[in-house]
């Protein structure tokens, strides 16, 4: 994603001056993002592997609390894997 920062900032230059003045600084902060969510991602489908057949409020607590996991994810990758 972060390599659509330089078309974006381009696009959107009339609107948004400060975006195309500082695209790399942007995208720097864009790429740092997705590679905290990516790690995120990796730490909450490991601990989800670990979990037999019944996420409880506490698990997904901990996944949201402890590894930033999104409800919304757990909830998608529980439905995927026929947990509950």
């Amino acid at each position: 994603m972060y390599r659509l920062v330089p078309l974006l900032a381009l696009q959107l230059k009339s609107v948004f001056p400060e975006l195309h003045q500082q695209e790399d600084y942007v995208s720097r902060v864009v790429h740092e993002e997705e590679i905290s969510f990516l790690r995120t991602l990796e730490k909450g489908l490991k601990r989800i592997e670990n979990i037999d057949r019944i996420i409880s409020g506490e698990a997904a607590f901990e996944l949201y609390d402890t590894f930033g996991f999104p409800f919304d994810l757990t909830s998608l990758i529980a439905r995927e894997r026929d947990l509950r």
